[in-house]
């Protein structure tokens, strides 16, 4: 009973893990002597900083295989008794890619310095079956890109309508957007979901076809995103950008701030190495390049030789007329507003396991503008979403050809749309003596004999029918 049990095991730990996107590289490292010959137990260390990542050792072909690094550049020093060591900075590990490094090492007869290089390695893609842009993130900085949806927008293949993105002709929901080896594409319509700052992307991968299977149901393209982990020193930023320090623009404000470091500053050296975080966030207010006609006085427009024509009074519609504001900057909500979240910690046990806890939402809130309901905006419709993520991973890495990751991942996203100023059991309503078996056809031809629907005057004389029922 326990072999059949265990092999049910493996198949199933096997089939979730094609479920998965990849979040982390390889390192292969192949060294010889100055005879050509392969050098056995030359000790390997993969370092960031000045922090031990991880490491392996050759075996008695001089090779060594080192699996599960996460995406970055690192410093890699070779070093064996008898021998000069090397180092080898800028090593560039991608995900889901193998990083060759080829090393000859000579015998030290008198002490030198060692030798260091700078890696140009060969970065080998035996996975790679189709077409991948990889985006290094260092640059994105030098790019006149604002977020995710601009800078996928760059590649080849990629387009951006109306906000919403296109791989070679394709439908945007049939993207299938990954963060952390897990999908954030919209349960209901696909495309993307979770809005994920670019300051929190250590690595991105565009796949605009040919893409592996562990990637589930992508059709036209995969955006495979990996987010960074906290180092063991603090470092931060904070960045803000308005467009009206001289004039007015659209009235828009961009704030951002990130932050990682050890969780536990008073801990010992090996703590702070193994317990980390990285936190990042930031928000958007805009009023948009039609933030003018949000303001409307039906009195002043509708006239004839400067008497109004209307047969009532209307009131002026001024929404930015109770703001307050601090140093010239409108506090509280606009037009468009837009905010999100990213936490991401990871506890190390030793060099073979680890722990990683995500936490990252974000929410929208906007109140767009309509010609035709000028004088209602206050009951024009608004949108509203709400998204959070929460992701567990653990890695163990057995040996140089075989790791464990088991992950969780729970998404929820909440939507919200309908007009302002009116309850939602207003004009939502389910009457007792409609036909149950068709009750949207039944519930028109009640309204066409004016048995049930709106009430069409306009009792206070404010622009807007009455949300009452006849």
């Amino acid at each position: 009973m326990r072999k059949p049990a265990l092999i049910l095991l493996i198949l199933l730990i096997g089939c979730i893990s094609l479920l998965n996107a990849a979040t982390t590289g390889r390192l292969a490292v192949r060294v010889r002597d100055n005879n050509n010959k392969p050098l056995e137990f030359v000790n390997i260390v993969v370092m960031r900083g000045n922090q031990r990542i991880t490491g392996g050792q050759t075996d008695s072909k001089g090779v060594a295989i080192i699996i599960n690094i996460p995406p970055g550049v690192y410093t890699v020093k070779l070093s064996l008794i008898g021998y000069d060591p090397i180092t080898y900075t800028d090593v560039r590990i991608e995900v889901d890619e193998t990083t060759n490094i080829n090393a000859i090492m000579k015998k030290s007869g008198v002490k030198l310095a060692p030798v260091v290089v700078t890696a140009n390695p060969d970065v080998v893609g035996k996975s790679q079956i189709g077409s991948v842009r990889k985006i290094e993130m260092e640059r994105m900085s030098e790019v006149a890109a604002a977020d995710l949806t601009d800078i996928v927008s760059l590649q080849a293949g990629v387009s951006n309508i109306g906000g919403e993105l296109h791989i070679r002709g394709g439908r945007s929901n049939e993207i299938n957007f990954t963060v952390d080896g897990m999908s954030v594409s919209d349960p209901v319509d696909g495309g993307s979901a979770l809005q994920v700052d670019t300051d929190a992307i250590a690595d991105m991968k565009v796949m605009t076809g040919g893409f592996p299977a562990e990637y589930g149901n992508a059709q036209s393209g995969v955006i495979n995103i990996v987010t960074k982990d906290g180092d063991p020193f603090y470092s931060g930023k904070v960045e803000y950008n308005t467009d009206h320090l001289i004039g007015e623009g659209r009235n828009s404000d961009v704030t951002k701030f990130a932050l990682g470091g050890p969780v536990w500053p008073l801990g010992g050296q090996d703590l702070r190495e193994r317990f980390t975080f990285y936190l990042n966030g930031g928000g958007e207010w805009l009023d948009g390049r039609l933030k003018d006609y949000y303001i409307a006085d039906p009195m002043k427009d509708f006239t004839f030789n400067g008497i109004p024509i209307l047969e009532y009074e209307y009131p002026p519609s001024n929404p930015y007329a109770d703001r307050k504001d601090f140093l010239g900057i409108d506090l509280g909500n606009r037009n468009y507003n837009s905010y999100n979240i990213n936490l991401k910690s990871k506890y190390v046990f030793n060099p073979a396991q680890k722990v990683t806890f995500a936490v990252r939402g974000d929410r929208s809130l906007n109140y767009p503008f309509s010609y035709a309901w000028r004088y209602a905006l206050d009951h024009f419709a608004y949108d509203e979403t709400i998204q959070r993520q929460y992701i567990a991973t653990y890695d163990h890495v057995f040996n140089s050809a075989m790791n464990l990751s088991v992950k969780a991942s729970y998404y929820q996203k909440d939507s919200n749309s309908g007009p302002r100023g009116i309850q939602r059991n207003n004009y939502i309503y389910m009457y007792n003596n409609l036909d149950p078996n068709n009750p949207g056809s039944d519930y028109v031809d009640n309204v066409l004999m004016g048995i049930e629907g709106w009430d069409t005057v306009d009792h206070d004389n404010d622009g807007v029918y009455s949300p009452d029922y006849n």
